[in-house]
């Protein structure tokens, strides 16, 4: 099957699962467009810009005689038009609702199946930029439901939480496919036979994963004896508040920040640490609220033990006491807690930390991913 691939951008380090999903489409895959900064290839295939072209020469020559008035938008979209048709795609996948409703002008044009692909932000319908104001725009709500309403519309999700969005704009189940995401399993061996135990954040700093939360949990745990060292990494409007915390603590030097790490970097983070957290919640400002949590899925592929919230996504993974610790949201106390019960029982560490990764050996490897990825898409 030919899958025409739109998504916002070609990579990102903090969308490393949108690069696996189109690592198993691989030949499957007849053309790709994404907003570009720079020509870019994909699969030896030339990826569509939608940021739109300057004029060409020719374009230029009839501005000049007046006989057209250039339009850097409309031009992007009779041509993304043109590119899907040309490239004999039997379907297209794409990735974020918000893509494909600014794109809905053209993509409706065609009457082949079409998949959306959503992920978090793009169906928590009141989500705020970190000032609090919409990042959608009046009509999206409304604009979502209509779209979902084309019968050759299906939206593909990664979690319960997401799949409740939907129907909360009435979009009919039967649209609606549920996949999970999927990671390769590593060669790992914990010790947890060592006086001091590490604990990582991996993420943005954004108020929905709670960094200052963790941050706070852990130097209440500093204080009630528990030995070993904080790595906050990632990057995001809370990192700077997060460090000023940091330093005018008893222990900061008991925590670092890495800033924005690569894929590869976060492996090896994940490696070196003991305890992964997060503390996933519904953001004050935001609204917003971790749908899936991929980077829970990969603490878990690597035998760590998991503490984070009852919020979103997340909490659907993690079975409290079996592979991880849920706790309250915005519970510092709890929190804190967690951690010290892990650093004084590490036959507890041990067991959350084997079960977790036996479940996604079970339940979330890239194999499990690309089998369920291709029944959706009927791709033998």
């Amino acid at each position: 099957m030919k899958v025409f691939v739109i998504q916002p951008n070609l990579s990102s380090d903090s969308e490393t699962w949108l690069f696996r999903i189109n690592q198993m489409l691989g030949e499957n895959i007849c053309g790709f467009a994404a907003f570009l900064e720079k020509e870019s290839f994909y699969n030896n295939l030339p990826v569509f810009n939608l940021n739109g072209r300057n004029p060409n020469f020719m374009d230029r020559i009839l501005i000049r005689l007046k006989l057209l008035k250039y339009n850097a938008q409309n031009t992007m979209r009779r041509e993304l038009y043109n590119a899907i048709r040309s490239s004999g795609a039997e379907m297209i996948l794409v990735q974020y609702a918000t893509t494909a409703h600014s794109l809905w002008d053209v993509i409706s044009r065609f009457s082949i199946p079409v998949y959306i692909y959503v992920h978090g932000f793009d169906i928590i319908w009141d989500h705020n930029d970190d000032t609090g104001k919409s990042i959608h725009p009046g009509n999206y709500r409304t604009d979502i439901s209509k779209i979902g309403k084309s019968s050759n519309i299906t939206f593909i999700v990664s979690s319960n939480c997401s799949l409740q969005n939907l129907l909360k704009i009435d979009i009919d189940r039967d649209k609606i496919k549920k996949k999970v995401f999927g990671v390769e399993i590593p060669l790992i061996e914990r010790d947890y036979n060592k006086k001091e135990i590490n604990i990582l954040f991996l993420g943005r700093f954004v108020d929905y994963k709670g960094p200052q939360i963790v941050l706070e949990a852990f130097l209440k745990a500093c204080e009630q004896g528990y030995k070993g060292n904080l790595i906050m990494a990632g990057d995001g409007p809370l990192k700077l508040s997060c460090e000023v915390a940091a330093q005018k603590s008893d222990y900061s030097q008991r925590v670092s920040f890495t800033g924005a790490v690569t894929a590869k970097e976060a492996l090896a983070l994940f490696e070196a640490v003991d305890i992964y957290s997060m503390h996933n919640c519904k953001g004050a400002v935001s609204n917003g609220y971790d749908t899936f949590g991929v980077t829970i899925i990969e603490a878990l592929s690597y035998g760590l033990p998991v503490v984070t919230s009852t919020v979103g996504g997340p909490s659907e993974i993690i079975e409290n006491e079996v592979d991880g610790i849920l706790v309250q949201p915005n519970n510092v106390e709890e929190h804190a807690a967690a951690f010290v019960r892990l650093y004084n029982d590490r036959n507890l560490c041990a067991m959350l930390g084997s079960n977790g990764r036996n479940k996604i050996i079970k339940h979330y490897s890239s194999q499990k991913e690309k089998e369920a990825l291709f029944e959706i898409l009927h791709i033998n």
